[in-house]
């Protein structure tokens, strides 16, 4: 298991057909899949630089976006405002020269995507540092259609016993938080959502499974 996140097993019980409301991954950190996103108007070779993978969806990067350094700035000019969980894209390959220049600049490495990206942790980064770093292409607040599987209560089950829960108008979800992310709230949100349902059983060498 990636250090930088846990998985949480949940078998939610949803009406056939429908899905988690986005409100259950807006509000608890959860890394997961993205909007499709084309590369219309990219020139070939740019392509594979300028896409973000989060699971088997793809984000187009080829959009400005506020550098990482202002984006800091600007969050921490809003009183007590939480420092917001964020994908950064670089402009190549880690190095080890690099991951030491992102450290000692505050910046907390999360979990690689495809393509030069990761999961970051901005709550000790020093902006000013961050500015000087010239090779961050890309960065965003995770976005909450990010966070769930487009397909998620839509799926084609092949084994009997996913073919079963489903007759019986339910479907078991795998979701995975960030480091440092609520198991209680993750359960209080679904328990809130109507036609969903979970119990917290076990904490399994450190796998929540509800």
């Amino acid at each position: 298991m990636n250090p930088s996140s846990r998985r949480v097993a949940a078998a939610v019980a949803l009406v056939a057909g429908t899905c988690l409301s986005a409100n259950v991954f807006a509000n608890v950190g959860v890394p997961q899949r993205g909007d499709l996103a084309t590369h219309a108007g990219l020139p070939a070779r740019h392509a594979d630089e300028h896409a973000l993978t989060i699971a088997d969806v793809v984000v187009d990067t080829s959009f400005a976006q506020m550098t990482l350094a202002d984006a800091i700035r600007a969050e921490r000019l809003q009183r007590n405002a939480t420092p917001a969980r964020r994908i950064m894209q670089l402009d190549g390959p880690m190095t080890h020269d690099r991951r030491q220049k992102l450290e000692s600049a505050g910046i907390k490495l999360g979990q690689y995507l495809p393509t030069n990206a990761f999961y970051i942790d901005t709550t000790e980064a020093d902006a000013a540092a961050v500015a000087r770093l010239d090779f961050i292409r890309w960065q965003s607040p995770m976005q909450t259609e990010w966070k769930r599987s487009p397909d998620l209560g839509t799926r084609v089950y092949q084994t009997a016993e996913r073919q079963a829960l489903l007759r019986d108008g339910r479907e078991r979800a795998l979701v995975i938080l960030f480091e440092g992310a609520s198991d209680e709230m993750l359960l209080d949100l679904i328990a809130a959502t109507p036609g969903a349902s979970a119990q917290k059983t076990a904490d399994e060498g450190g796998q929540l499974v509800v």
